[in-house]
């Protein structure tokens, strides 16, 4: 009669365990950071006035140089000797400096700039992982670190080929696990409703 009893007990314990088991269950996902923050809509449009940027202090390198160009064949005309050549030698250096000045201006400014930029994007992406985590009632999102191995190994040594493949973390993942695509989708909606509407 015991044994019945006890068996009765370690059933009915079995079945509540089960159910609790499955409801405490954590859900883990994966996410590419590098992919999102490459494909992201925003960071394409970053990286277009980028380009434009570059190109506005391209034609203004251009230009200084042009003009340095003009000053050293404006004083090479003139002789060593000559009363004017002092004060066009003033000016080539005068050219030169603001070029050189301009120039590491320009470096540090746009380095600090993109640096703040691309960080302000990964804080986004970071966000928008989180948002889609919570949407799908997601515990846990591993980064999932997958760098590109090229099909052309030629340019590359063992060494550097050794390192390329342990740097990835995560050899299989189902692809329901996988919500890179679904941050992207996120934060590229969430992107265009925050763009002002240039019909307005």
């Amino acid at each position: 009669m015991k044994l019945r009893y006890l068996g009765a007990v370690l059933i009915a314990a079995a079945s509540f365990a089960i159910p609790a088991t499955a409801q405490n269950a954590q859900k883990i996902a994966v996410a590419n950071p590098s992919r999102i923050l490459t494909d992201l809509q925003e960071t394409k449009d970053l990286q277009a006035r980028l380009d434009q940027e570059k190109k506005t202090l391209g034609n203004i390198e251009l230009d200084k140089r042009a003009k340095i160009k003009d000053l050293t064949s404006a004083r090479d005309a003139l002789k060593p000797d000559a009363p004017q050549y002092a004060d066009k030698n003033k000016e080539l250096q005068a050219a030169t400096v603001d070029l050189e000045v301009w120039g590491r201006i320009m470096q540090a400014d746009g380095q600090r700039t993109f640096k703040q930029q691309l960080k302000t994007l990964y804080d986004k992406v970071t966000s928008g992982i989180a948002d889609v985590a919570a949407e799908k009632h997601i515990d846990l999102v591993l980064a999932e670190i997958k760098p590109e191995i090229p099909d052309n190994l030629e340019p590359i040594n063992p060494d550097q080929l050794r390192a390329l493949m342990t740097q990835r973390n995560i050899l299989f993942v189902a692809s329901q696990l996988d919500i890179t695509n679904d941050v992207i989708a996120t934060m590229d909606a969430k992107y265009a409703r925050s763009k002002p509407d240039l019909k307005k």
